[in-house]
């Protein structure tokens, strides 16, 4: 989600009612994968953040551990495609 998606969302909530909504950004992947001796581009940082805003568990929501594992499967898709291209 772009900020001016976010924004817009917000805007439309109804400003009568309390909300608590933890926010992940792009440079929170890029500092996990950092952390994790991985290096990730900015484009499969901001892929990670929109995969997790469409796919994550509201019943568990994101965690730093959530991040770390689609950070992994991006990893393990870029290195398959890249085994592809090499006809391994």
């Amino acid at each position: 989600m772009t900020k001016a998606q976010l924004l817009e969302h917000v805007s439309a909530l109804d400003p009568k009612q309390h909300y608590a909504a933890p926010i992940w950004a792009t440079e929170d992947v890029l500092d996990k994968a950092k952390r994790m001796h991985e290096r990730i581009t900015k484009t499969m940082a901001n892929d990670i953040i929109d995969l997790i805003d469409r796919k994550h568990d509201c019943e568990v929501g994101i965690t730093w551990d959530t991040i770390e594992c689609y950070i992994e499967d991006a990893i393990n898709d870029r290195q398959k495609i890249e085994n592809e291209r090499k006809g391994r």
